[in-house]
């Protein structure tokens, strides 16, 4: 509409131009009345200065309004009134456009002060940096944490604390990492996570620092409570008997001045009994220390799908001789990552064969395996459709010597574990709905 108007102002004063000046041309040179003509030629200038002024006055404010936009200054109110008509409509196009990136502006700063507020609110530290290392925002959550107010750039971490600094400076994207630090007498447990974000051509790297000394004292103390009721279990299992034995015996030889055959057996019967129960403890005390004496991962650059083709290799004739259908799926590309080779190939053929127990009495058994990357996480899969595990006993399955198989050990979900946060990743179990169990193993990608 006012494009519209311009146009046809313009359209009008131009043919006003063009009838002025043929008009005045023709009084002077045709009819030689130069007084008329020259009256002509002269409206005719007035004209072209109108046409001037419109244009140049348009474009001036279309120029201070773009200006306008450029400096992001939106507050600029163009008076309709003490404009002329044919400029009523273009500062009301003015106006409005002013107003809706006004509204813009304002849903955007209140989104800031949101999320500014939240990010100052949560005792989670957040920090963040730009490419050169410039420091972005750093909230009161780190500042609580780290007892420091604040870091210009990235280089300040070190000279607070070269340790610190190094764990942030190699951490990869999406990887986590724990560092012990003392501060003004206290120890702090910090487990340190990097995230990146790409916005644009800009890179930003945003750390996110948590103090969790009090919840790993907490879940220490109640590891150890576990594996004392376990010890304690296992061991008063195997001595008391060997007491009851130890007094009967020494009951008897009391009794007894003679030994005799009927005698000599009961006795020979009764120290069989405390060696059977002495090996076992034994035995028990060895796989103990078995499982905390893992030794750490020596890494390769490794593919998972060679790595797993691997595995199947070894578990598939078992699983065809059980008649168990399997669902193998891997990525059609090469997927590398670094860990352990023969640590991950106990572990995967562990909970590999976990599966194909669970399903021995499967009416359809089926095992499931999957690679994915997902997050820059490689995720492992191996998931079966057997009874499962009750709810009750689900969060006791990966403490070291408890089984709910007969002839099970105890320790292989345990050792799994152990050998899966060595490479800095997660096992984890899920029970679907539909029954059965799945394991998840996370490693970095």
């Amino acid at each position: 509409m006012v494009l519209s108007k311009f146009r046809t102002r313009a359209l009008i004063s131009v043919s006003l131009l063009v009838i002025f000046i043929s008009l005045g041309l023709y009084m002077i040179f045709s009819q030689d009345a130069y007084f008329p003509g020259f009256i002509l030629l002269g409206l005719a200038a007035m004209v072209v200065y109108s046409i001037f002024r419109l244009v140049n006055r348009t474009n001036r404010n279309l120029a201070n309004f773009l200006m306008g936009i450029k400096y992001d200054d939106f507050e600029t109110n163009y008076n309709k009134s003490l404009s002329e008509n044919s400029e009523k409509e273009l500062f009301g196009a003015f106006n409005l456009i002013n107003g809706k990136f006004r509204n813009i502006r304002l849903e955007k700063e209140m989104q800031f002060q949101y999320f500014q507020a939240l990010v100052e609110n949560v005792e989670t530290g957040l920090i963040g940096f730009d490419r050169e290392g410039k420091t972005l925002f750093m909230n009161k959550g780190l500042q609580a944490i780290l007892r420091k107010s604040y870091f210009p750039n990235f280089n300040a971490v070190k000279k607070y604390d070269p340790a610190l600094y190094d764990t942030m400076n190699s951490i990869r994207v999406g990887e986590r990492k724990m560092i012990k630090k003392e501060i003004f007498d206290e120890t702090r447990q910090l487990a340190v996570q990097k995230t990146q974000l790409k916005i644009k051509q800009d890179t930003y790297d945003i750390f996110s620092i948590q103090n969790i000394y009090e919840e790993l004292q907490a879940q220490e103390i109640t590891s150890w409570q576990k594996l004392i009721r376990i010890l304690t279990h296992e061991i008063m299992n195997s001595v008391s008997p060997v007491i009851s034995l130890a007094h009967s015996t020494n009951d008897l030889l009391a009794n007894t001045s003679e030994v005799d055959v009927a005698t000599r057996d009961e006795i020979h019967q009764a120290v069989k009994a405390i060696q059977k129960r002495s090996e076992g403890l034994l035995h028990f005390t060895e796989t103990y220390r078995r499982l905390t004496k893992v030794p750490p991962p020596r890494f390769h650059d490794l593919d998972a799908k060679e790595l797993m083709d691997d595995v199947m290799l070894l578990m598939g004739t078992v699983m065809r001789d059980k008649n168990i259908d399997l669902e193998y799926q891997v990525p059609d590309k090469p997927v590398s990552f670094r860990g352990d080779p023969e640590q991950l190939e106990q572990s995967f053929i562990n909970l590999v064969k976990n599966a194909i127990e669970a399903v021995e009495d499967s009416d359809a058994p089926k095992i499931w395996v999957q690679i994915e990357v997902r997050n820059q996480m490689l995720v492992f899969r191996i998931r079966d459709n057997g009874p499962g595990v009750p709810a009750e006993l689900r969060d006791q399955i990966f403490i070291p010597f408890y089984t709910t198989k007969p002839e099970g050990s105890g320790i292989g979900l345990s050792l799994c574990r152990q050998i899966i946060y060595q490479h800095g990743g997660t096992l984890r179990a899920i029970f679907p709905e539909e029954g059965g169990s799945e394991f998840l193993i996370s490693l970095p990608n």
